[in-house]
Formats: C-alpha cells, structure tokens, sequence
C-alpha cells in the first residue's frame, strides 16, 4: 500500500465531506418540509425547532423509511431535469446555424439599421 501524503489524506477528506453533504440533505429537505406543512397546516406534530429532537421524532413514528418518503419523485425530476437538459443542449449543438452560416443575416440586418437611420436623419 502506498504512503498517505498530506494532499491524498485532504483529497480523501473532502471526498467523504462531499458524500455526507450529498446525501444528507435528504434527511433535512424532510424535516424542512414536515416543519413548513406543520406551521401553514398549524399542526403540532413536531414539538420543537431542535432538529435532533425531529429527527427522533420522525424516526420513532415511521422509522427509518420516514426519512426517505419522497425519494423517489426527487429521483424522477432530478433524472428528468438532467434527461431534458442534455435534449436541449443536443438540440442547440445540431440545429443552431454556424457563425459562416450567420453572415449573411448579420450584413442584412446591418443594411436594415443603416437604412433605417439614414432615413430618420433625411
């Protein structure tokens, strides 16, 4: 195995601090949903602002599956929003006329705005 050096060991570090805050906002985006439903709603299910108290809350009611409901609509529209933008950026590669294909249109629309303003100034 070979030697950790300062850098590898950081590398490694902001790797697992990237996965922790990759998939942790799922826990929170839960929480954060149940407590904005819970004051519109004027619900008291949640009895405290403390997240850690929630979070006890939430998995003695419904368990661990309580912090991964709507995981699979998230999935649908972040795996829709990724499908749709790469359509479109597809769409702009292929379609989109080349800068020599617009030369023609820019001189026409040059003439246009010189014409335009020679006729304002007569």
């Amino acid at each position: 195995m070979g030697h950790l050096s300062f850098s590898s060991i950081s590398r490694l570090s902001k790797h697992k601090a990237f996965q922790i805050v990759k998939y942790s906002p799922l826990f929170f985006t839960v929480m954060a949903i149940r407590a904005m439903a819970q004051f519109i709603g004027r619900e008291t299910n949640y009895s405290s602002i403390n997240i850690f108290q929630n979070f006890h809350e939430i998995y003695r009611q419904q368990g661990i599956g309580g912090f991964f409901v709507g995981l699979i609509p998230r999935w649908f529209l972040e795996i829709s929003t990724i499908v749709i933008s790469n359509v479109l950026i597809h769409l702009l590669k292929t379609q989109m006329p080349t800068q020599q294909e617009m030369i023609p249109l820019y001189e026409y629309m040059a003439s246009v705005r010189r014409q335009t303003i020679e006729s304002i100034r007569l």
